[in-house]
This record gives structure tokens, sequence and C-alpha cells, in this order.
């Protein structure tokens, strides 16, 4: 199947060299190479936000995000122009079934499910991000010792992996990462838990497990020795937590409460591991993700049917107090709430399923949401050229300037009211067609509805002599009506 990215170049590709395109290229002679005696060929690649639905994030350098979906694709994107993000390499083919996935340097470590034959088979995979033009695949260990892996963390030279065990328990089994390069990591020791772990978190050998749902509990574990884990102590959090982030001795979960209000609990693990603070976190109705560094935590959450960013900031004794909260966009919410976030120095990412990605940073006045890069819900279904211009159809409209073949401008991008079906050039005007119904644009300027009108159809066709259009619309199962309709 080919990936969105592709299909749109193809379309562009192909159109041009349409004979509007060629003759504007022919009038740019300068700035575009001969065209090949043997046909059409690609002169240009315009990038797109990466072809996939980002469900998980991670920050690799300054500027450079990792997005990955549960659909075994990854990718890393420039995000340093808000304008035109640039996919620097992907990857795909991980697994049918991302269940688990972490950052860790330059690489990345998957939890996947593959089918082997009749068989449903859990891997771990090893992905080296680096050159980030060319991701590749380092290692796949076979995970014999689960029924369900559930959540996985990395540390120096250890992996965890929590889940359901083949006998039916709740275990963590540790796994060592020799040094020598080339070489699988290899199953060290495993310790039984009285609840399934949904979040685990290695540092400092170091392990922390958020365990159970109902009635979650913070189970502290000493990984000094791999092969012997020893459980240190365990803290009630009086409520249902998923979400877990850590900087050095200082952990916050996020969840609700025995109440159901949602809270934010502080645990310090010096000498005694223990909650030290607790802060209710207003107008937050669902906790979706924490993501930590020096000094504060960012929350992510769902504000009825918004997403919210709530910063926590931590005193030098303690003390936990919320900065103003930053509320996305409307439409960052996918329908499954699935949805992390990254941060780095001044900058902050969150990955929301069919939301796209949002994109925070800090000014004077604290974390404001900056830019949003939607990504395609289907891809491109028609593109038009005049002149210069290129108008491309999608989720939205985006037109882009084609004066250097070699490097399009994204101009613009029109949010419509539904995915674009179709669309044809109708003079300077663009008529689109939606689920909603049919609207006629300036081309410059899709932004601009001339006209618009309600109807249901899948396919248009137009005749320019006339200024009629011709809709087909599915009146049942089994009969289609025809439509005819004059444009102004």
């Amino acid at each position: 199947m080919i990936s969105r990215r592709v299909f749109v170049l193809s379309c562009l590709g192909t159109v041009l060299f349409s004979s509007p395109a060629l003759a504007f290229a022919r009038k740019a002679k300068s700035t575009s190479p001969e065209v090949a005696p043997g046909g059409p060929r690609t002169v240009a690649r315009q990038e797109w936000p990466p072809s996939i639905t980002p469900e998980y994030v991670g920050i690799i350098d300054k500027g450079y995000a990792c997005f990955a979906d549960d659909m075994g694709r990854i990718a890393i994107v420039d995000l340093k122009r808000e304008d035109n993000p640039l996919v620097i390499g992907e990857l795909t083919g991980l697994g049918r079934k991302v269940l688990g996935l972490t950052f860790a340097a330059y690489r990345a470590y998957a939890i996947v499910q593959v089918e082997v034959g009749a068989d449903t088979q859990f891997q771990l995979v090893t992905i080296s991000l680096s050159p980030a033009s060319d991701l590749s695949v380092l290692s796949r260990i076979v995970l014999d010792n689960f029924v369900e892996p559930a959540c996985l963390a990395i540390g120096l030279d250890t992996i965890a992996i929590g889940g359901t065990g083949i006998g039916g328990e709740s275990q963590i089994v540790l796994y060592s990462v020799p040094k020598r390069k080339g070489v699988d990591p290899v199953p060290a020791g495993v310790l039984a838990l009285a609840q399934l772990p949904r979040r685990l978190d290695l540092q400092e050998r170091t392990l922390l497990a958020l365990c159970g749902t109902d009635r979650t509990d913070l189970t502290v574990i000493n990984v000094a020795n791999p092969r012997t884990p020893a459980k240190i102590s365990s803290i009630d959090l009086q409520g249902s937590f998923s979400s877990l982030a850590r900087f050095k001795d200082t952990v916050l979960v996020a969840g609700s409460g025995v109440d159901k209000r949602s809270y934010a609990r502080l645990i310090t693990l010096r000498s005694e591991p223990a909650v030290a603070r607790s802060v209710t976190l207003p107008a937050v109705t669902e906790v979706l993700d924490i993501a930590a560094q020096r000094g504060q935590f960012l929350v992510l959450g769902n504000q009825a049917d918004r997403q919210t960013v709530v910063p926590l900031i931590v005193g030098k004794k303690n003390e936990l107090s919320s900065s103003a909260p930053v509320l996305l966009p409307a439409g960052a919410r996918g329908a499954d709430p699935r949805a992390h976030i990254a941060v780095k120095d001044r900058d902050a990412y969150v990955a929301s399923d069919w939301g796209g990605v949002q994109v925070l940073n800090v000014k004077r006045s604290g974390w404001e949401f900056t830019y949003s890069h939607t990504i395609p819900k289907l891809p491109a279904s028609a593109v038009i050229v005049s002149g210069p211009r290129a108008l491309l159809a999608a989720a939205d409209l985006k037109l882009y300037d084609l004066s250097d073949l070699r490097h399009p401008l994204l101009i613009s991008s029109t949010e419509t009211n539904g995915t674009i079906r179709a669309m044809i050039p109708v003079g300077r005007s663009a008529l689109c067609l939606t689920r909603e119904g049919l609207s006629l644009r300036e081309f410059e300027h899709p932004a601009n509805v001339v006209c618009s009108l309600k109807v249901s159809a899948s396919t248009m066709a137009y005749d320019r002599s006339s200024g009629r259009v011709f809709l087909i619309s599915a009146k049942d199962q089994v009969n289609y009506l025809f439509l005819m309709i004059q444009l102004p």
C-alpha cells in the first residue's frame, strides 16, 4: 500500500506536466531543468508532515521530533519551520500493532505485535534513529514469557517490560543490554507483582512501576542487579492514576482520586519514598500523559472536548504550584483519547492521533501554544495547477507557489467543513465537493467562499460550455440520483 505522501507527490508530479504547467515551465527555463525526451520525470519533492497519525512522540534533537503510530510507522520531522515541516526520515513495518514505545538517546524501543503464520507473536524491536535520514531496525527479540506485554522503560544497560505472564501473573521482566554492538538484549530477571503494571520508569538503577487500575499503587524497585530485582516500597495513591513522569528523585503521577476529581501527586524518592504534595487539576476531565524537566512537569489532559497542558512548578521544598493552563486549539483531540507529550528545553510537542502535532514554546509569561501541524486524514483527492500556483485538496486546502519548481513553497492552509472528495477548476475558482456539499472558492484565496450549496454526492463533473455541474448521489443501496446544478 503506497504512503500518503508518495500518492500526493505522484499526483503533483502528474499535474505539473499538464499543459498549463508546461506552459509556465517554458517561461521559466532559467529556473527549471530541461524535460527529458523520454517523458515526464520528477523535478521536485515537496515534503508534507509524516503520513502517519502521531500517537507517540520523543525529541531527538533541538527542533527534531520523532513520531510513531500504533500501525508500526515512525518518522523524524524537522519542526523548526512552523510553515513547512520537513520529514527527515521514515521507517515502516515495525509490526502489525505497536503496544508501547519509548526513546533513549538516538534509539527507540517498541513492543510490537506481529503475525507469524496463524500465530500472534510479541517482539521487542530496537530502532536506530541515527542518522536521522536512514532509520533502521537493529534487533528483534521474541517476548515468549508474556501473554500480553503492556509497557516498557529503558535504563543505561537495562530494559524493563511489564505485562501479563504466560501463567496469567502480573510481572516485570528485566533484560540486560550488552555493551558490545550487534548483541541482542537477553533476559536477566523477573519480578512478580500483585497488580498489572501500567507505566514504568527506569533511572539510576531504580525502577518505578505504576500498577493497578481502580486502586493504583506506585512500586519502587531496586534493579542494581537485574538478575535479582528487589522491591523497596509500595505507595497507595488513593485513586486511579495512569500517568507517570520523573526527574531524578522527583516523581509526578496524575489521574483521578477516590472523589473522581483529577489530581497530581508529587512523590520524593529520597530516603523513604512518600507523597510530598498533592494538587487538584481544575477543569481537567481526563489525564493523558506527563512530561518532566528540571523544576517543572507538564500534564497533558482533556478539558471537555479540548486538550490542555497544565504546567506544574516544583519549589525548593517540594512545593507544587500550577501555572496558567494552555488550552490547545479545537480539534486537537482525536476520537481516541491516546496522546503523548515530550519536552526539551523551551519546546514541547504534543502528539494526538488524528489531532496532529501541537507545538508549545516558553515565553516570558510562561508556556504558550505556538502552532500546529494537522496530519491529513486521507490522501490528497485532487490537485489544480494554474500558472505558478498549485492547490492541493485533502483534509484541508493547501496552496503552493511553484515559481521555483525545485522548491515548491507552501503559501497557505485552509480548513474546510469536511474532507474534500473532489475538486475541479472553474475559471479562477475551485469547486470543492465535501460530505456537507459544494463550495466555490477563490483559487488564490481558498478561504474566500464565493457561494455554497448543501448537497450530498459522491462524485461530480463540470461542463465548462454551459456552466453546469453534474453530481451522482446514492439514494439507497441499489438506486442513484443524478443531479444537475447551474453555477452562477
